[in-house]
């Protein structure tokens, strides 16, 4: 499940609360398209060179990441500029992102609203 935070929301707040459960965190901030968007999550998660640049492998990294014990937390920010110039493509980048919380119980995903 996608915890969707107000545009107001205290960034520093939301990952000082996950880093003190133990969590790791990741901050992406969504690109000005679905190319860039993935290529944000790619760079910030250190998605390996091989990474495909796509939906389907922004899928499959997405499951197969191995963080740190303790759980991850994925912070989607600024998403309001991709989701009003291309909705299809932010509502299949959280699509992903939704079928990634399904399969992994250790992953919770916040898309800030801003």
């Amino acid at each position: 499940m996608i915890a969707f935070l107000r545009p107001d929301t205290d960034l520093d707040s939301v990952v000082g609360e996950a880093v003190s459960a133990g969590r790791t965190v990741y901050v992406v901030a969504a690109g000005r398209d679905v190319s860039h968007s993935i290529a944000q999550f790619a760079e910030v998660m250190r998605f390996p060179e091989w990474f495909g640049q796509n939906l389907d492998a922004l899928s499959d990294s997405l499951r197969d990441f191995h963080g740190p014990p303790g759980g991850l937390t994925l912070i989607w920010d600024h998403i309001r500029p991709l989701r009003r110039a291309h909705p299809t493509g932010y509502e299949s980048i959280l699509a992903v992102l939704d079928d990634a919380t399904e399969e992994r119980p250790d992953l919770e995903v916040k898309v800030v609203q801003r």
